[in-house]
């Protein structure tokens, strides 16, 4: 497999192709950090086409291509800040999909899964927006703390207090089954 930096390379001398590769390999995790962020399927598609179609306007801009995958949801994030400020006040509708029809011997465990997952998605969407941010790029985007920094236009010091103290408020959210 390519590196990112030879993907963005090849794509700047004019291969359409390259671009496409990294949009299959981070379609997925941008998609998932917008979703858990807005916890709207729709909302997070129309994020995870407007990120890419910036990154690509972007692109020959970028100064540190080893840096794409956070610059990358540097770009989710800001979408979802511009959009959680349209929304504001909304409640944001937790939905979930199934692939097919599961065997009743799996049935329980993935209604299990499924109620955790929605218990999760709400507690996340309880927390403050740049708390709920730093979980799901750390958790979901599977970033290092320099790289959540990065994607929220922090210091890694802010972005690791963020985290932890979104950590803490979803352990009491989750814990108490409080509303706040």
């Amino acid at each position: 497999m390519k590196k990112d930096e030879d993907l963005i390379a090849m794509f700047l001398e004019g291969s359409a192709q390259a671009f496409s590769d990294l949009v299959r390999r981070y379609e997925r995790m941008v998609y998932n950090a917008a979703f858990n962020m807005m916890g709207d399927r729709e909302s997070a598609r129309d994020i995870t086409q407007e990120a890419f179609l910036r990154a690509l306007k972007g692109l020959a801009c970028l100064k540190n291509p080893s840096s794409f995958r956070p610059w990358l949801l540097q770009i989710t994030s800001n979408l979802v800040k511009d959009s959680l400020r349209r929304k504001k006040g909304e409640a944001y509708a937790l939905d979930f999909e199934r692939d097919g029809v599961p065997r009743e011997s799996e049935a329980f465990q993935i209604l299990s899964t499924l109620q955790e997952k929605e218990r999760i998605r709400w507690a996340l969407s309880h927390l403050p927006p740049r708390q709920r941010m730093a979980i799901v790029l750390r958790v979901y985007g599977e970033l290092s703390f320099k790289e959540v920094a990065l994607a929220m236009g922090c210091q890694p010091a802010t972005a690791r207090s963020l985290f932890w103290v979104g950590v803490k408020r979803l352990r009491w959210i989750l814990g108490e089954g409080r509303d706040l």
